[in-house]
């Protein structure tokens, strides 16, 4: 399947705002560890356009065709970089250098693309079969 013409549509508001987002996280990483698959995690908030087009990529039909059985997927909130600081300190990241930034963890919590956290920052620029691409290269 080609991905190359699909039209993807941000959403105003994909990352919940009053969610539990360490319960979210810990589901999403006994899940991981459970299927065997990475965590493929999403740091973004509801200002941030790049962040919110990563989201809507994320949950759209045609990608989850490809890298849905691939990863355990999990979104989580960081408001104006007010929120959740804990859960992405913990993952070895005083701070992120811009949003979105997406994180991979192989089922036994090694981070899978250090040198990527932040390269979908320019998102709406970014081709999606690029990021699916680059995805994928983390598990095939």
């Amino acid at each position: 399947m080609s991905l190359s013409n699909i039209v993807i549509t941000s959403k105003d508001t994909p990352f919940n705002e009053t969610e539990n987002a360490s319960e979210k996280l810990e589901a999403a990483r006994t899940s991981s560890l459970v299927r065997n698959v990475p965590l493929l995690i999403l740091f973004g908030g509801n200002w941030c356009p790049d962040a919110r087009l990563m989201s809507a990529t994320l949950e759209h039909e045609d990608v989850l065709n490809v890298i849905g059985n691939k990863f355990e997927i999990v979104q989580i909130d960081i408001g104006k970089h007010e929120r959740n600081q804990s859960l992405y300190a913990a993952l070895g990241f005083e701070e992120l250098e811009g949003l979105p930034a997406i994180m991979v963890l192989s089922p036994n919590g090694e981070l899978l693309n250090k040198a990527d956290v932040f390269a979908w920052r320019d998102a709406r620029n970014i081709p999606t079969e690029q990021f699916v691409s680059s995805m994928c290269s983390l598990v095939d």
